[in-house]
């Protein structure tokens, strides 16, 4: 195996992913004496990267201005769109907890499921690491811009590691001149970074949907059929009387693959008497003269007494499948390259929009989500001690909100079902 296939390989990659970890652990103990320390888990490297290009931005003022109040409108909007979504979402989960899985699951290199319950969602690791530089980098970027148009000195910018391991990037504003700033000037720096999360999210959407299409029509990707595997045969039934293997693989229905249960199903429907072929992945042909069978009320219901199950009979592609779980690339480099492309196009959306969500919930005072609203609470409430006890009260029902809706909440529910 390649070193190419190993980075891009499908499903989890537990190895590489704890690889990559200790090297940032690494880097975080030998750099130490340049990382300034937060709250003991959090590792800074400061430096001036980027600030030159931040800077020549900040002088488009008027755009920067129209741009970051629609980042404020659209960051408060955006509290109120996540409550649309979730609370209908936690409903479910609270009356049937056994069939709907949690709404919010984090984003990992590696995927685990307790009782069939997501705990954590698998991004391929080269996936998630571009994205969280990338996305991360212009988030912060978007603060520095708007807070330097706003004449809001930027001491540093820089990256650092949550738990000496866990990658992020910041800016770090003057912040004595951010207290003092309009209160509109604060929630266009506060949003700015989640509004463009929301932006990047969009442009990215378009573009995996603009390559998945050009992906389908120049016929770079090939479909999958399913298998169905035999795991009971009837005694006396047609299949037993034709001698059909249990535990044999069925890889054609009457001369025809199929790509979905419901096309397996579809030429199985025949009527009593007439004749369904079985073509075994072995070659094998098995001929079953399907009767009819008085325990189903349908005369033209036919019966073979085969038990079994659906798989996918794909072969194992070294790239995700973001366009279906049938799909795969076809073995060459234009089609293998721009799937692998488009699988990065689809995380980039989705965890661009996610950081914008996560950004704009008011959760704490120390997030940017809590910043937007508290500010925006100033409006009306003119007491600043009463705002603040507003947002806690609102960042612990928010809290509570996600914990409820997480893999957490899905075996609280269904324990008590």
């Amino acid at each position: 195996m390649s070193v190419l296939s190993v980075l891009l390989a499908n499903g989890d990659n537990l190895l590489l992913t704890i690889i990559i970890l200790v090297i940032f652990g690494l880097f975080v103990i030998i750099e130490r004496k340049r990382f300034d320390v937060e709250g003991k888990i959090v590792f800074l490297y400061k430096t001036k990267i980027g600030l030159k290009m931040m800077k020549r931005l900040a002088r488009f003022k008027r755009l920067i201005n129209i741009y970051s109040t629609i980042g404020v409108f659209v960051a408060l909007a955006g509290i109120g769109f996540v409550l649309y979504l979730f609370l209908p979402y936690l409903y479910l989960m609270i009356t049937s907890p056994t069939t709907t899985f949690p709404a919010v699951a984090p984003l990992f290199p590696v995927s685990i499921s307790v009782g069939g319950i997501p705990v954590l969602i698998g991004v391929p690791i080269l996936y998630i690491l571009i994205a969280i530089i990338f996305l991360a980098a212009l988030h912060e970027a978007s603060h520095g811009v708007v807070a330097l148009s706003k004449n809001i000195k930027i001491k540093s910018t820089g990256f650092g590691f949550l738990f000496g391991v866990l990658p992020l990037a910041f800016v770090e504003p003057d912040e004595k001149k951010v207290v003092k700033a309009k209160r509109i000037d604060r929630l266009r720096i506060f949003a700015a970074g989640a509004f463009t999360n929301v932006v990047l999210g969009f442009i990215f959407l378009g573009a995996y949907l603009l390559l998945s299409h050009f992906i389908v029509s120049a016929n770079l990707i090939s479909y999958s059929p399913y298998y169905l595997d035999v795991s009971t045969v009837v005694n006396n039934s047609p299949a037993s009387l034709v001698s059909l293997p249990v535990n044999s693989t069925v890889s054609e229905i009457n001369g025809h693959k199929f790509y979905s249960e419901q096309q397996a199903l579809s030429d199985l429907n025949v009527t009593p008497g007439q004749y369904v072929n079985f073509t075994l992945t072995n070659g094998n042909v098995y001929s079953m003269k399907t009767t009819y069978n008085s325990s189903i009320n349908n005369t033209y219901h036919s019966y073979i007494g085969v038990g079994g199950f659906f798989s996918l009979a794909k072969p194992p592609a070294f790239i995700i499948e973001p366009i279906s779980v049938t799909a795969f690339p076809n073995n060459s480099f234009p089609s293998q390259s721009l799937y692998w492309i488009d699988g990065l196009f689809l995380w980039l959306w989705v965890i661009s929009f996610s950081l914008a969500i996560v950004n704009i919930l008011p959760l704490s005072y120390l997030v940017d989500g809590g910043k937007i609203f508290f500010d925006a609470l100033g409006y009306v409430v003119k007491n600043e001690k009463k705002a603040l006890a507003i947002l806690n009260t609102v960042a612990f029902l928010f809290i509570l909100l996600l914990i409820l809706l997480s893999p957490i909440g899905s075996i609280i529910f269904a324990s008590l079902k």
